[in-house]
């Protein structure tokens, strides 16, 4: 009897720590809060209309720039009531929007280049949004510090 005793106090112990590590992450919060965030940027294949991706010969190919992050982050639900800001865990990348196309054309010179990206984040919500949580590109530089 004392080994079940002990078993589950050993279980609980471990289940409060993994808890505790988790919760001592600090989340993200969705705009209009501004975030600097590092991370590798890449250029991703992806689909557009007519079918975003369900007819790959007949779709329009807007391929999309992403931001691999050097850790994965999470968010905190937006407190605002019907809104897709949701909470999120373990998000690692980031689909990058620009407010134009020559922002856009910039940035993709740096592709393949670790840099820090600040901005505003928001959770995707239309079959344009590539990633789970995008990230509303304000300014683009160079990450500050190595991995």
């Amino acid at each position: 009897m004392r080994i079940g005793i002990l078993k589950t106090l050993v279980a609980l112990g471990a289940a409060f720590l993994v808890s505790s590590v988790v919760s001592a992450r600090e989340c993200l919060d969705y705009e209009p809060a501004m975030v600097s965030i590092q991370g590798n940027l890449s250029l991703k294949p992806a689909y557009g209309p007519p079918g975003l991706g369900d007819d790959p010969k007949h779709d329009a190919r807007k391929d999309y720039l992403a931001l691999t992050l050097d850790a994965p982050v999470c968010m905190k639900a937006s407190p605002e009531p019907h809104t897709d800001d949701v909470s999120e865990t373990e998000i690692k990348a980031m689909q990058l929007v620009f407010r134009n196309g020559e922002a856009f054309k910039q940035t993709k010179q740096q592709i393949g280049k670790r840099i820090s990206v600040t901005g505003s984040l928001f959770h995707g919500f239309t079959g344009h949004h590539h990633t789970t949580v995008l990230l509303k590109v304000k300014e683009i530089g160079q990450a500050v510090n190595s991995r």
